[in-house]
């Protein structure tokens, strides 16, 4: 391990060389339109994390409807109820996919439409844009995990403010930094609706 971590650092290993792991976490507050409640927080991890993150969509992919795989469906919301394991599974990837895809084309346009209501009131797609500029800059591309069944670590449901919502946090095993995520959604009719993420992901030290 020390070795490995030697190598990361000082840049002597092909498959290492250059990453550092980011994290960001943007995030709303429920109850509230006002953007004075807005909540915005940013840091960078040391270079020699083992950790990752964000979600996506590799440019070259084909639209995140195309993305479920046997035994995930889309779950409903109606309810509040926890998810199935696949149904979890298809949300996950489709918000990760979703992230990576306006990261790649550096425009968060469509990830915008697809957010809360709440969430839409309160950033607009150029504000997420810059919030994930380091992203960007750092060329971070996680769409292998498409092809990736998610490692669900931790959820639950729960209200607040009158809202069903669902919390969702586990990791992708993408090389050679894991792509993990901390997410929430909101129950907006019979969808889940994402008002929170956080990423954490190796991107080219620059």
């Amino acid at each position: 391990m020390k070795n490995i971590l030697n190598k990361l650092v000082n840049g002597r290993d092909n498959r290492l060389s250059g990453l550092i792991a980011l994290a960001v976490v943007l995030s709303i507050a429920l109850g509230c339109n006002c953007t004075k409640d807005f909540d915005l927080n940013n840091s960078n991890s040391s270079s020699n994390s083992s950790s990752g993150d964000p979600f996506a969509s590799n440019s070259s992919s084909s639209n995140s409807s195309s993305t479920s795989r046997a035994g995930e469906s889309k779950p409903n919301a109606s309810k509040g109820a926890m998810p199935t394991d696949g149904e979890l599974q298809y949300l996950v990837r489709e918000t990760m996919l979703g992230f990576n895809d306006a990261l790649q084309k550096e425009d968060f346009s469509d990830f915008h439409s697809g957010i809360s209501k709440q969430w839409q009131k309160q950033i607009t797609p150029e504000a997420m844009k810059s919030s994930f500029q380091s992203f960007i800059d750092g060329q971070a591309d996680f769409g292998e995990i498409k092809s990736m069944t998610a490692d669900i670590e931790d959820k639950t449901t729960r209200k607040e403010a009158g809202f069903n919502v669902l919390d969702v946090k586990g990791k992708y095993d993408t090389s050679p930094i894991d792509t993990t995520f901390d997410l929430s959604y909101i129950a907006e009719g019979s969808d889940w609706k994402l008002f929170k993420i956080k990423v954490y992901t190796g991107v080219k030290n620059r």
